[in-house]
């Protein structure tokens, strides 16, 4: 990949396929996210993950060369780089321990308690469901089911594409069982 995209409005996903050519979100990027930085250090290397906009997108793309030239003749930019990649690395990580230890109940409350709220504690899920549900690792219909339990549960309400978390220590418990 010889660019970094930066992505300036709009929303994509990340996602790769698997061999039965089921699409397996692997990140949402928001506006002021970059991404294929990383495969810039890769020579010759291809992303590993394909993107799609999600809505109506603006992305700028960079080249590969100057961005590492930049980073050759500034450390300060280059020692800015690395905590960005830290920081990546460390949500990639959690991510997957999240993944692999925890059931989708938990991703699900999980993810709603690290979204952005409005003071009347108004999430607006900005993705279809299913690419949710493919960024949590569960199936639609699963997704669909824990929405229920906590919706039953007085956890949250659901008004369309706006949610709001009606019990956030609620949510936080289920963190914590």
């Amino acid at each position: 990949c010889d660019r970094i995209y930066l992505l300036v409005e709009g929303q994509l996903k990340l996602y790769r396929l698997a061999m039965n050519g089921e699409e397996k979100v692997i990140d949402l990027v928001q506006p002021g996210q970059s991404f294929a930085e990383a495969v810039a250090f890769l020579d010759g290397s291809r992303m590993p993950v394909a993107a799609t906009a999600l809505s109506a997108s603006t992305v700028y793309g960079f080249d590969s060369a100057q961005f590492m030239g930049m980073l050759r003749a500034d450390p300060d930019l280059c020692f800015r780089v690395m905590a960005v990649f830290s920081r990546r690395l460390h949500q990639l990580l959690t991510q997957v321990e999240d993944l692999t230890l925890h059931n989708g109940t938990y991703r699900l409350a999980n993810f709603l308690l690290e979204q952005p709220r409005a003071e009347n504690g108004e999430v607006v899920l900005d993705v279809p469901k299913y690419v949710l549900a493919s960024r949590l690792s569960i199936k639609p219909e699963t997704l669909s089911r824990i929405f229920a339990h906590l919706r039953e549960d007085g956890l949250i309400r659901i008004d369309g594409d706006h949610l709001r978390i009606l019990d956030s220590q609620g949510l936080r418990q289920i963190l914590s069982t």
